[in-house]
């Protein structure tokens, strides 16, 4: 498959819709984001959405990266990785990470993470298969607004 990847720099309501989109994919239920949410992720200088799309210029995918320093190196985070339903098992996800990982290389970043629930068998085969090591850790979460997502 032509598969094209780009940064979304600019907001529009069929923008909003995409990442909605993506996000009841992820979660499983109806997910919002607002206008203003959206416009800082794609305003911040640390945060980048990306959008995969098919020749035909139709949205397949979407990922986010940040990036930020810290005493111990620069650092980035994968997060929000997601594909149609429709083009599942099509290389897409593969593709994604594949860019999520040049595109840290070419920002000179250090490490790359990414967190993934067990239950997502597909996902975590991918990333091990990209070259992505699991870490023993214990990952702690503390929720402080209302959009506080899974």
């Amino acid at each position: 498959m032509n598969l094209q990847i780009k940064e979304i720099k600019s907001y529009n309501h069929e923008i909003r819709n995409t990442v909605e989109h993506f996000l009841k994919s992820l979660q499983g239920c109806e997910s919002s984001i607002s206008e203003y949410q959206l416009k800082e992720i794609i305003s911040s200088e640390n945060s980048y959405l990306f959008f995969a799309s098919s020749v035909h210029d139709v949205c397949i995918g979407m990922l986010t990266i940040g990036i930020y320093q810290s005493p111990t190196g620069k650092k980035a985070w994968i997060e929000d990785v997601a594909v149609d339903d429709l083009f599942r098992g099509q290389g897409i996800g593969e593709n994604l990470i594949t860019f999520a990982i040049q595109f840290a290389k070419q920002h000179n970043v250090d490490v790359l993470n990414l967190t993934s629930s067990p239950a997502r068998v597909a996902a975590n085969n991918l990333y091990k298969k990209t070259g992505f090591q699991p870490k023993e850790t214990n990952v702690y979460r503390m929720a402080l607004g209302t959009n506080s997502y899974a």
